[in-house]
């Protein structure tokens, strides 16, 4: 009786541990990050100041911008910064989306939280980046 009782329980043993090994792997193969599908990105837009535009006015507009993005609750930061030194004046926000979808839902919820957005004068240029964080120990 006690040779059978060990024999079913390393049976039982050896198909936890085959059936266990997998699904470790599986979860140690998921916490790993790629820089395509990381957790951490960073969407970068750029307005270069046009022609006729005062500085005072720009900084006013992209701090609206600023404060339509985080009402949208898709972010997990805005920031508004300024580039005035060297040959090109330009306001950039920096805003850290909580997920790739959150740019594209950020960017509805925001347009229609200003439906005159479009009827407006274009007094910049404009240019984004999108990175996501490749993390380094």
């Amino acid at each position: 009786m006690k040779k059978r009782f060990l024999l079913v329980a390393g049976v039982l043993m050896f198909l936890l541990a085959v059936t266990a090994s997998p699904l470790m792997r599986s979860q140690e193969t998921k916490k790993q990050v790629t820089p395509l599908i990381g957790e951490n990105y960073l969407y970068m837009e750029e307005f270069e100041i046009g022609p006729g535009m005062t500085m005072n006015k720009a900084i006013a507009e992209g701090k609206d911008w600023v404060r339509g993005m985080r009402k949208t609750g898709e972010f997990k930061s805005v920031k508004l910064y300024i580039h005035n030194t060297g040959p090109r004046f330009a306001v950039y926000i920096f805003a850290e989306p909580k997920s790739w979808q959150s740019i594209e839902t950020g960017s509805a919820k925001f347009l229609a939280s200003m439906p005159d957005f479009g009827d407006r004068p274009v007094w910049f240029t404009h240019s984004d980046n999108l990175v996501c964080e490749i993390p380094v120990e």
